[in-house]
């Protein structure tokens, strides 16, 4: 499944032509399409290669970018709660976040387009961008409330050690890495479907650039007539591509789980 999505975001488009060309509309898969053709016979592989370098990358990438803002966010908020000038300020911006996240994404990226009267890719990147952020922020505070009293953390605070150390060395760098990372793997699955269902009602990447949304959008009239084929392409080119995030973390924790062998 790895090497297939890894795969689908080749450059194909190097190789075969995204064009439109009416007469090789609806061709069946073959050496010069591999995946076959649409109605406007552009090659489907090369399309669904750019759908996920164009579009599905760049909201990985922002979602990548806001854990780590919500993770150096978190860090600097826990350690101003220990000034009681800064408590207040604190707790007004848990009560903010709080009632961001609790707004729908998908519907929070509608609004953006709507209120700038553009639509595309940036309001879908920009608002789950925020979204992700604050989510990783309060995920950061509720397990630090969790683990603050555990006795290794106490000790270490007896001893003299700095907050911001018992914050990297015991939480990001140990307990708190399982939960991160079930939540990043969530996070860019949940990018890859509000992505595709925004394109799909126009409020997200617009033709000619190719998405998974626009895509399955543009060939509803096939559907109607009972030509599946296109639609099966796509959807199990987003299926694949949504499942690659959890996929990579479970392979890498289960390589950091392997026990090593000891030669004597």
């Amino acid at each position: 499944m790895v090497v297939f999505s890894l795969t689908l975001g080749m450059p194909w488009s190097l190789w075969f032509s995204p064009k439109v060309n009416l007469s090789a509309a609806l061709s069946s898969p073959a050496w010069a399409h591999p995946l076959g053709t649409d109605n406007l016979g552009r090659d489907l592989l090369a399309r669904t290669g750019e759908a996920l370098l164009g579009a599905v990358l760049p909201l990985w990438c922002g979602v990548l970018a806001a854990t780590l803002l919500g993770m150096g966010l978190s860090l600097i908020m826990i350690c101003l709660l220990r000034r009681q000038i800064w408590r207040p300020f604190v707790a007004w911006f848990d009560l903010v976040a709080a009632g961001v996240v609790s707004i729908p994404v998908c519907l929070a990226a509608f609004a953006w387009a709507a209120l700038r009267e553009r639509a595309g890719l940036v309001p879908v990147i920009y608002t789950l961008s925020t979204v992700v952020a604050l989510r990783t922020y309060l995920q950061l505070r509720d397990l630090y409330r969790q683990d603050e009293q555990l006795a290794y953390w106490t000790a270490h605070a007896a001893l003299g050690g700095s907050l911001l150390i018992r914050l990297i060395r015991y939480g990001l760098c140990a307990a708190w890495t399982q939960p991160l990372a079930m939540s990043l793997g969530f996070h860019l699955r949940t990018a890859v479907a509000i992505e595709a269902s925004l394109s799909y009602l126009g409020f997200g990447v617009q033709e000619p650039s190719p998405s998974f949304g626009n895509m399955l959008a543009a060939h509803f009239d096939l559907y109607l007539k009972g030509q599946w084929y296109v639609l099966v392409i796509l959807v199990l080119g987003l299926g694949v591509t949504a499942s690659l995030p959890q996929a990579v973390l479970t392979l890498s924790r289960g390589e950091t789980r392997r026990p090593r062998v000891r030669y004597t």
